[in-house]
């Protein structure tokens, strides 16, 4: 989830949208996933990879209610091989700077 959850996106283009809200994107429904900058990640419901895909914030945008369940989870992933979780926790090195949050349906 980005640090700022389309904040931006709500004061520019002055819409509702927030990571979670439920979405008619072009016609078809889905969830915000992802604060893309001047866009929204939307994942339609239909798409069974479950990719997040840009939208416009106003073009063909309908905003509803905040989903009841999301259709990703949000995970930490270490993308150094050079460093494991007991490192991150005891803030060994440069260990931190290596995670990332994503979103997936599993972990891995």
């Amino acid at each position: 989830m980005s640090n700022y959850n389309c904040d931006y996106v709500r004061r520019h283009y002055d819409v509702p949208a927030e990571i979670g809200r439920r979405v008619i994107a072009n016609g078809e429904p889905g969830v915000i996933m992802a604060d893309r900058g001047h866009y929204i990640g939307v994942i339609l419901d239909s798409d069974p990879k479950k990719r997040i895909r840009n939208y416009h914030p106003t073009w063909e945008m309908q905003y509803g209610e905040m989903a009841e369940k999301l259709p990703l989870k949000q995970w930490e992933v270490l993308t150094n091989g050079l460093y494991d979780w007991d490192d991150v926790r005891y803030m060994m090195g440069d260990a931190h700077h290596y995670v990332q949050r994503v979103w997936a349906a599993t972990r891995s």
